[in-house]
């Protein structure tokens, strides 16, 4: 695996990208505190490159429903903080949790403004064997991993885990110094 640091990667038009899910979080639905401006900058000034070289960013249906779980899993959590709710049943007939939905569907929206969305590409076999590979990394990060060696993207990532994925033979950019160190 090659990987670059964000700061460091020089894009050009040629290059596809793949935002891991919390790269995208960092950027549309930024959740404040020190440790996260620093990485809501770097991956900011990336995605603003990216963007002057009018390079193609690609998402799936998967990182959208990871995308949109993600936001309700904190918006509960805040919910749960406030009494409002106890459970993601209740919390969705809640104003609450009408209006969470809300945002889960504007960031959504706004994700597919910039990505292309690229859906069955996976047959069967392919979809059984990253099966067999759970037990190694995440789903997600697996079908990720996969889904940029098939789609020639470059991985644009946080997650540290896509250490834990066997075999990636992709490039992947990341602003996490574990990558580094």
């Amino acid at each position: 695996m090659k990987i670059s640091r964000t700061q460091d990667f020089q894009p050009n038009y040629t290059h596809k990208f793949f935002f891991d899910s919390n790269v995208w979080l960092f950027l549309l639905y930024p959740q404040f505190n020190e440790t996260t401006k620093s990485h809501i900058r770097k991956y900011s000034n990336f995605f603003d490159r990216i963007l002057g070289k009018e390079c193609l960013l690609v998402t799936n249906p998967i990182q959208i429903s990871e995308m949109i779980n993600v936001i309700l899993s904190h918006e509960l959590r805040l919910a749960r903080r406030q009494g409002v709710a106890t459970d993601l049943k209740s919390y969705r007939k809640t104003s609450e949790g009408k209006t969470s939905m809300g945002v889960a569907k504007t960031f959504t929206e706004q994700v597919l403004k910039f990505a292309t969305l690229k859906s069955g590409i996976f047959g069967q076999q392919e979809l059984k064997n990253l099966v067999t590979l759970c037990d190694t990394a995440d789903f997600n990060d697996l079908f990720f991993g996969e889904f940029c060696k098939k789609e020639d993207c470059i991985l644009v990532t946080h997650d540290y885990d896509f250490q834990e994925v066997p075999d990636l033979e992709l490039e992947l950019v990341s602003a996490n110094w574990r990558y580094f160190s």
